[in-house]
């Protein structure tokens, strides 16, 4: 008797868990009256088109992008979506024209596309908030789905998942909540009583499984963008990757690019990097599947994407005598990083240590002193980890190719100096610390910032005719004149 009450609840336990895996292997987040669906069976997607909204970057005068990716990850029971699309929101091949891969210093993931860490964060249609979200560290979990392939994007899900990723920004803006009802006129395609996903006649619609998502804008590059993405391709087919898992590097330059460009490496710690081409970035928290009441036939997912990077401006003051000329003059800057996680804005420390060269114009010209501007595109920047280190993050230096005449001969010398501007960075207060954990880092918290170099340099005939001195030569912060050496 005893073994038969317990084949009899061993018997129902399985029954249970059969029961439960069959309810988790795909979720109905349906209604029993869906459009166009008299006999109200369940359909389990919703048709979306995708729609930029650019009029943050035209306000400013700033070109668009003419490719986007959009990345999507829906947040329980997970299915990625990854599409390629021009600056209008049409559905496209997917871009050979950006760089691949990464070189050991992302996460190990191929990936094409581009992007920016946070994004204009405006939602779209019902209980939908805007805001200006630079990234952020909500949650996405992450725990079951299926599998089907789409033209053009893919949608994956196998059941795992963590659910560590997320788009909470830092000014406490968690994207959008809530549907983008659209606009317009379509086809229904939400479904014909079957259940079955048939193929909308609107090329640029695509039927997405319905449920709450993050979705993730980022402009993907033409051939000549500096950008290396890690973790795009990969996570196209990989529901257990995370958003935070994509990444975008910058390349550090070759060593006949900084032969070309007459830099120097008195700053070995911070190797040299091309400058930071602008990202593109938006990040949205829709939920995606139509109301009965709305008597739409698809919905409409807009996105904002704004330009994320850093623009540096620096102003520093050159004296030299009149019969002195300078043929060049070129500045740089270390602290500036290479790597950025896209989903929420993060660099690492580790990643503070690289160099970039700034574009120096001579934009004042008075008795015995010249200004100079000059500027740099960057992810972000760091100052020293102390105020004395002539070396490391937070240098700026300067390479002045002068000459003078002595007599009927031309002297021609390259003078250097570099200058520890750490208090300067940390008054225009560029980095914040994400409020997570150690290894969690930084994210730049303003898109521009101009910095003015609180030393002077001067350059004599008697420093261009000098044999001696060697090295680098400590500027210090104050108003005195300082000679260059090298």
């Amino acid at each position: 008797m005893i073994r038969k009450v317990t084949y009899s609840l061993l018997g129902i336990a399985v029954l249970i868990l059969l029961l439960v895996a069959s309810s988790c292997s795909r979720v109905t987040y349906d209604y029993n009256e869906d459009v166009g669906n008299s006999d109200n069976n369940y359909i389990y997607y919703t048709p979306v088109l995708f729609e930029f909204n650019w009029d943050g970057l035209t306000e400013q005068g700033i070109e668009t992008p003419n490719t986007m990716t959009v990345v999507m990850s829906r947040i329980m029971h997970t299915v990625h979506y990854v599409y390629w699309l021009d600056q209008f929101g049409n559905i496209i091949e997917k871009s050979d024209g950006s760089g691949e891969g990464g070189d050991g210093s992302g996460n190990g993931q191929d990936g094409e596309g581009n992007g920016s860490e946070g994004g204009n964060d405006s939602g779209n249609g019902n209980g939908s908030e805007g805001g200006n979200n630079p990234g952020g560290d909500g949650t996405e979990g992450e725990n079951g789905g299926q599998s089907t392939d789409d033209t053009t994007g893919v949608k994956a899900g196998d059941g795992t998942g963590d659910g560590s990723d997320g788009s909470d920004g830092s000014d406490g803006s968690d994207g959008s909540d809530g549907s983008d009802g659209g606009s317009g006129e379509g086809e229904d395609n939400s479904g014909d009583g079957t259940g079955e996903e048939p193929e909308p006649e609107n090329p640029n619609i695509r039927n997405i499984d319905n449920g709450e998502y993050y979705v993730m804008a980022i402009a993907h590059g033409t051939a000549d963008y500096c950008y290396e993405f890690n973790g795009l391709d990969g996570f196209e087919d990989a529901p257990q990757m995370k958003m935070t898992e994509i990444s975008a590097t910058i390349p550090n330059l070759t060593k006949e690019e900084i032969s070309t460009a007459n830099l120097l490496d008195y700053n070995p710690t911070c190797p040299y990097i091309h400058k930071a081409d602008p990202l593109y970035f938006s990040v949205e928290k829709p939920e995606i599947r139509l109301y009965p009441e709305s008597g739409l036939t698809y919905q409409t997912i807009t996105l904002k994407p704004g330009k994320k990077t850093l623009e540096l401006t620096f102003n520093i003051n050159i004296d030299y005598e009149d019969d002195i000329e300078i043929e060049s003059v070129v500045a740089v800057i270390s602290g500036v990083p290479r790597t950025i996680q896209m989903m929420n804005g993060i660099i690492t420390l580790s990643d503070k240590k690289r160099t970039g060269k700034v574009a120096l114009e001579m934009t004042e010209t008075s008795t015995g002193s010249r200004k100079y501007v000059g500027h740099i595109s960057t992810l972000g920047l760091f100052p020293a980890d102390d105020p004395n280190f002539i070396t490391g993050p937070g240098i700026f230096q300067v390479f002045v190719k002068a000459s003078a005449m002595d007599g009927e001969n031309k002297k021609t010398r390259l003078l250097h100096a570099g200058l520890n501007i750490q208090s300067t960075i940390k008054e225009a207060h560029i980095m914040i610390q994400v409020d997570e954990d150690e290894k969690s880092g930084y994210r730049c918290a303003r898109t521009e910032a101009e910095l003015n170099i609180p030393a002077k340099l001067a350059i004599t005939r008697d420093l261009i005719f000098s044999t001696s001195g060697e090295g680098l030569v400590e500027w210090k912060e104050n108003d005195g004149d300082i000679n260059l050496e090298i």
